[in-house]
């Protein structure tokens, strides 16, 4: 019976036709089996992408034409209506690629080393009463505590660096420097200050980092300017550190999840 084949068949196709219609099946059905789990769908699915070979390889044109636009149609209208299905599988992927990403972006700089160089400009600050206010940039965005975005500066963070920037004679030393992983992104930004009422006396630095910290989850670093006392924001909290224990709280705040 096989040695009575017209292997000549296989050789007249027109496989540009052919290729995209059974890939197209194929991922089809693969989704199904995972997502849909319904048997009569499945198999009608099949019969089609089935009577569509048996046309193509008998040469029944008509048979084969009608067989591929029920595949098409009922592809789009199994995306059409599994939609969220699909959005979700994309969303999946597309989360795992950014989380992949964040990590290997993280092993780029070493922790240890850029955490010592912050804590040396933290220093120099508190020893010089120099004001500065650090928003070290987690997970969650800043947008809702961010009044003015200041100016792009996208530079290596050092502590050579944040001191230039905090420098009195600098246009740059007023308001706020995001800081994201091991770059300085933007300095001179103004910042949404809290609305709580406080008891004590808070100065304008330390009313803005805390209201930035009460809407996200960024770490806040504030110098102040009269007394060289450093303090620190996490989520709408802001404590006074002594300076010889700045590294390990600043660090403990930064591990958090």
């Amino acid at each position: 019976m096989i040695t009575n084949f017209n292997w000549s068949l296989l050789t007249s196709l027109n496989l540009f036709d052919v290729i995209p219609t059974c890939i197209v099946a194929i991922l089809i059905l693969v989704f199904m089996f995972v997502h849909i789990h319904k048997v009569f769908v499945i198999v009608s699915y099949l019969l089609m992408f089935i009577v569509y070979l048996v046309g193509l390889f008998l040469k029944l044109d008509a048979l084969s034409s009608i067989a591929q636009l029920a595949i098409i149609i009922f592809s789009v209208a199994c995306i059409m209506i599994n939609i969220s299905e699909f959005r979700n599988l994309l969303s999946n992927f597309s989360s795992a690629v950014l989380r992949r990403n964040a990590k290997s972006t993280e092993k780029k700089f070493d922790k240890k080393e850029l955490y010592s160089s912050i804590e040396n400009a933290v220093k120099s600050f508190s020893r010089t009463k120099t004001g500065a206010l650090m928003v070290f940039q987690k997970s969650q965005p800043l947008n809702d505590g961010v009044n003015d975005n200041g100016i792009m500066v996208n530079a290596p963070l050092t502590a050579e660096m944040l001191e230039t920037i905090f420098y009195k004679g600098t246009r740059l030393h007023d308001g706020a420097v995001i800081i994201k992983n091991d770059k300085i992104v933007s300095a001179a930004v103004m910042l949404v200050a809290t609305q709580r009422p406080l008891s004590g006396k808070y100065g304008t630095r330390h009313r803005a980092a805390i209201g930035i910290s009460e809407r996200s989850d960024a770490v806040v670093v504030c110098v102040s300017e009269e007394t060289g006392r450093v303090s620190l924001a996490y989520k709408g909290k802001l404590e006074s550190v002594f300076i010889d224990r700045f590294l390990e709280e600043f660090t403990s705040l930064m591990d958090k999840e």
